[in-house]
């Protein structure tokens, strides 16, 4: 088995990346929330390495008109934001 291991570089500026995940009616709940779980796994990672001490990545939700957006299971997502034109 293979294993790798992080250090954290000397001199390395850490920027932030901003993620925007887009709702829209009838859209499947794992496609608007998995990619929050998987960059918050990465921030986690990021943590427990000592690369970064604040979040690396952060998640907008966003949406034609901001408000709640009905999934296809009916559950509601909220878009606080909207995509720019």
């Amino acid at each position: 088995m293979t294993t790798c291991s992080f250090a954290k570089p000397e001199g390395v500026i850490y920027l932030s990346s901003g993620i925007g995940i887009v709702a829209f009616q009838d859209v499947g709940i794992l496609d608007n929330t998995g990619p929050f779980e998987a960059f918050n796994f990465a921030n986690l990672g990021l943590f427990r390495k000592a690369i970064t001490e604040k979040n690396t990545y952060t998640g907008k939700m966003l949406a034609e008109t901001p408000g709640p957006t009905a999934t296809l299971s009916e559950l509601h997502v909220i878009a606080e934001h909207q995509p720019n034109h």
